[in-house]
């Protein structure tokens, strides 16, 4: 069971990456009782660290390799943020990093509500 906003937010993550990258995008996830983890990695050249600074913060304007990256990703953190979780970015010269965390109590919640 999953949040329709949430697969939007994943979806506008991955289509950043792959934006991004030459070559490829490496997407792993894991779960357990408490939390679904997943990391979005590609190759590419890195982000502006001034951007980066502000990404998902704001909207973020950003020109070459960060042009792109504005509202939908503003709107990404911002899911993500709703169900008690967490986007954290990192990136340099040889990519960028999208880390996602997000309580699975948060999820069921919405589906208790949802059959009551």
């Amino acid at each position: 069971v999953i949040d329709r906003s949430l697969t939007f937010a994943f979806t506008n993550i991955f289509l950043n990456s792959a934006q991004a990258t030459p070559t490829r995008v490496i997407i792993s996830a894991e779960w357990d009782e408490q939390r679904f983890c997943m990391q979005i990695k590609d190759n590419g050249h890195g982000m502006d660290k001034k951007v980066l600074a502000q990404l998902g913060n704001r909207v973020v304007s950003g020109t070459g390799i960060e042009k792109g990256m504005g509202i939908g990703f503003f709107l990404a953190k911002t899911t993500i943020d709703r169900f008690g979780g967490s986007l954290v970015v990192d990136s340099d010269e040889t990519g960028t990093i999208a880390n996602i965390e997000i309580p699975l109590m948060s999820l069921m919640t919405d589906m208790r509500v949802s059959k009551a």
